[in-house]
Order: structure tokens, then C-alpha cells, then sequence
């Protein structure tokens, strides 16, 4: 029992140390992210805080004070409900919001790490190859270089349907009931991730059909649970009407030309921040440019998941023919992209402008294929090598995901917020730059002093929105905070 426990605690320990490193050394002052993204992700949840306390600023809950008078402004952004549910208890015992991110980033890291290491353990295989292949979906490098955009730590729903659909020739109802329940919830959490987990499910299954091996699979699971798959099935829409119906009210979608500036070419799926990686790949400038859409999980790492994959014989053909299927969709080419027919002709591909951020679905995959490589391993000096060899290659090359401070930010804000003025109702800065870590600041403020902000940071939303009417109060900010 000591034994099967290490593996679970000891990968779980190393994945903490590398993701909280930085926070612990500064006495947990820094904080993941940046004040722009990071910070904007805060406030969100912050406001679910505010609206069950029932500030009056936060009466309402898709209306958000900022860019005001515009109403409608949660749906400016993912929801962020199932971060919600965990920020929300945190926050009845901790005073500082920014230290509730801290706390509740570690619970979401473990959360994940947890869930896929017993969906793991669903399928059979052993506690050490549970614990790696968890390892990278929780803590691995693609993980860690996303900490600027924190909503994509909200993973759990996804991993938690698939967990219920595990129990399908136990218990139908809960296995089916509870899959639509939380991938509802992943839709109602990160729109994006929810989006792309039922698109890869979609053309996975449509690819499986074209396969002898696994179309008899396919229609044998349609024939056998057709009614609960309707059933579910039309309360999982019906639960997304809400949502839809207040993205909708925006009455604006993505323009293809701001997708299509998203869009990377094919290296995006070897790009990463490793320490290692970093030496390998020094001479290869078109894979060595760190942007926002790496989607690498390390060279040596992504080797052992797709040995691991080509392990499942009879599953072989239709998992590769899909994840090069969907590589390949999602790259630029030229002018044009193939992701361009997606973007006119299916429902909702209008509201996502990175598309590239599928690879977080080919996370799943990676790690079951990591999973596969380390389950057949018998000798211990091979074993040990291999998961040395993986680790090292997790470790981040630079410190470029804590560029925050609690301290500095909360004393700031709060100090600006008690000295305005009590006549103060909406409070506005002319950020010229457009930038959106000004913007946070003056929603920061604006929150703690209980009143509303003319600006405003969202990705859908970018202008300023206010005018010098009475009651509008121009904040004099340091910008270098």
C-alpha cells in the first residue's frame, strides 16, 4: 500500500514544486500570470464572490462593472462557473482575493492531477504509469507555459466525464447522465475547451466508422444506448441554451481575419519552454519561438506518448488518422486555412480565435499514450532512466509565468480605491496604449472601492466605453504599477 501510494504522492509533490516554486521562495507573493490575463481571470471569479454577497455593483450575474453602462459583460468572456465552485468556499476564509488565486490554482493543479490519475487506474494500468501520464496532464511543461491564461486549468469537468462514461457497462444512466452533466459544465466553465472536446469527439467518431476495427464499436454503443444518449443528450442542449442565448446577445462574433491571425503553423504542436528542449531545438529558429500557442509537451515526452499510442493495435489507425486529421485542420496554409469551412458552416466555430488550443484535447491522448509506454516496462534501470529523462525535460527553461506580486498589487489598488473621492459612481483612466494590465488596475480599484469601470479588458471587447457625464471620476494611476 506504502508502495502504490508513493508513486501517486511523489509525482504529485514534484509537479507542486515546479509549478509553486517561485510563489513559496518569495513568501508566496508572487502570483501566476501576468496582471493583465491572469488577473482579468481573478476578477471574473472575484465577482461570483461579490454577486453572492450582493454588492451592490454585483446584483446581477452576467452583468460584471466594467465597460460600463455595457450590460451582459460576464458574457465578454468563458464563465468560469467550475472555477468558480471551488474559488467561492476558498474565498469565505481568506480575505485577500489575489491570495484566493494562489490557493485556488493549487487546488485546480491537483484536482486535475487527481481525477486523471483514478481515470487512468479506471483502465487498468499500474500506479506508476497512472502517476506519470497524470504528471504531464496536471504539471507538464504545456501546462506550466499556460499559466498566463489560468482558465485552462478549469480541465476537471472534462476529466470528469470521461471518468462517468468509464462506468458505462456498470451503470448506463450514470455513465451517460454524468458525461453530458460535466462536459455542461466544461461549456459553462472554458467555452473553448468544452467546444473542442465535442469536435474531436465528432470527427473521432465519424474517422472510427471508416475503420473495420472499430465501426462495429461504434454502431454496437449507438444501438445499445440510443435512448440515453437522446435523452442526456437533449438536456445537455437545453442546459446550454442560457449560455448561448447571452453569447449571442453580444451580436458579434470573431471576424475571420482576428481567427485567422491566431493560427500558427505546424511546429505549434513541438513548441514548448523546456530547459532541455531548449538546447535540442537552439539550432531550429522555426521551432524555437516561444509563443502564446505552444503546444508541445517536450520532444523526448511527446516520443514515449506516440510509442505508447501505436501500442493500442486495434485502435491504432483511427486515433493517429484523427489527431493528424485535426493537426492538420488547424494550421495555417497560405491565406487560407481548412479551419475556415469549420468557421462558416459549424455552430459556434465563430466564437473561438485560437483555435490551436485543441492541444489541450491532444493532451488527454498524449498522456494515455504515456500511460501505454511506461505499462509494459519490467526492468527497473530502464524505468528509472525513461522517467528521469521525462522529468528533466519538464523542467521550464526561464521564469517568465509569475510576473505579479500580491503585495505590491492588493496595496496598491486598495490604497488608490480608500482615497477616492465618496462622489466617485464610475471610474475611468485614458489608456491611450490600450493596455489591458491598465484596465485590470482601474477594475481592481473599481471593485474595491464599490463602484464601476469605464474601462474594461475582455478579448471580445476593446474599446473604451465612457463619457464625462457627472459622477465619472478620472483615476490618476501609476501606469508602471
Amino acid at each position: 500500500m506504502i508502495k502504490k501510494s508513493f508513486y501517486f504522492l511523489f509525482f504529485l509533490i514534484f509537479g507542486l514544486v515546479i509549478f509553486f516554486y517561485h510563489t513559496a521562495i518569495t513568501g508566496f507573493d508572487l502570483l501566476p500570470g501576468s496582471a493583465g490575463d491572469a488577473s482579468s481571470i481573478n476578477y471574473i471569479m472575484e465577482h461570483f464572490w461579490l454577486w453572492i454577497n450582493q454588492i451592490p455593483q454585483h446584483l446581477s450575474f452576467w452583468n460584471m462593472p466594467f465597460y460600463y453602462p455595457s450590460e451582459n459583460t460576464l458574457a465578454y468572456s468563458d464563465v468560469m462557473v467550475g472555477g468558480a465552485l471551488f474559488y467561492v468556499p476558498i474565498r469565505f476564509f481568506v480575505r485577500n482575493p489575489f491570495s484566493t488565486l494562489q490557493i485556488w490554482m493549487g487546488v485546480m493543479c491537483i484536482l486535475n492531477y487527481t481525477l486523471f490519475y483514478l481515470l487512468l487506474r479506471r483502465f487498468k494500468y499500474s500506479h506508476l504509469s497512472s502517476a506519470i501520464g497524470s504528471f504531464i496532464f496536471a504539471f507538464g511543461i504545456m501546462r506550466y507555459f499556460k499559466m498566463n491564461h489560468l482558465q485552462f486549468y478549469m480541465q476537471y469537468p472534462m476529466v470528469l466525464s470521461l471518468l462517468c462514461i468509464s462506468y458505462l457497462k456498470s451503470n448506463k444512466h450514470f455513465a451517460i447522465g454524468g458525461f453530458f452533466i460535466f462536459l455542461a459544465l466544461e461549456f459553462w466553465t472554458v467555452y473553448t475547451l468544452g467546444y473542442m472536446f465535442c469536435f474531436t469527439i465528432f470527427v473521432g467518431g465519424f474517422i472510427a466508422l471508416l475503420f473495420k476495427s472499430t465501426r462495429r464499436l461504434i454502431l454496437d454503443f449507438i444501438k445499445g444506448y440510443y435512448k440515453e444518449i437522446t435523452l442526456y443528450g437533449v438536456l445537455f442542449i437545453i442546459s446550454l441554451i442560457p449560455l448561448a442565448k447571452h453569447y449571442l446577445m453580444l451580436g458579434t462574433v470573431r471576424g475571420w481575419a482576428e481567427v485567422f491571425y491566431h493560427f500558427t503553423d505546424f511546429t505549434v504542436w513541438f513548441r514548448n519552454i523546456s530547459l532541455l528542449d531548449n538546447t535540442i531545438l537552439k539550432y531550429l529558429p522555426e521551432i524555437t519561438k516561444h509563443e502564446e500557442t505552444c503546444g508541445g509537451i517536450g520532444l523526448i515526452t511527446m516520443l514515449f506518448a506516440f510509442f505508447g499510442l501505436w501500442k493500442f493495435e486495434k485502435y491504432r489507425k483511427p486515433i493517429f488518422t484523427t489527431l493528424l486529421f485535426l493537426m492538420l485542420l488547424c494550421v495555417k496554409y497560405g491565406d487560407n486555412s481548412p479551419w475556415l469551412f469549420i468557421y462558416k458552416y459549424i455552430p459556434g466555430a465563430d466564437g473561438m480565435r485560437v483555435v490551436s488550443r485543441i492541444y489541450f484535447i491532444f493532451l488527454i491522448f498524449y498522456c494515455f499514450g504515456i500511460a501505454e509506454f511506461f505499462k509494459s516496462f519490467n526492468k527497473k534501470l530502464l524505468i528509472f532512466l525513461c522517467v528521469l529523462l521525462l522529468l528533466i525535460e519538464q523542467l521550464p527553461s526561464s521564469n517568465h509565468t509569475y510576473l505579479w506580486s500580491k503585495k505590491l498589487y492588493y496595496n496598491y489598488t486598495t490604497r488608490v480605491a480608500n482615497n477616492l473621492s465618496k462622489s466617485c459612481k464610475v471610474l475611468y483612466y485614458n489608456n491611450y496604449s490600450h493596455d489591458g494590465k491598465i484596465d485590470m488596475l482601474i477594475m481592481w480599484i473599481a471593485n474595491f472601492s464599490n463602484t464601476y469601470s469605464a474601462n474594461g479588458c475582455s478579448g471580445v471587447v476593446k474599446e473604451i466605453i465612457w463619457k464625462d457625464n457627472a459622477g465619472y471620476c478620472y483615476v490618476d494611476i501609476d501606469v508602471k504599477k
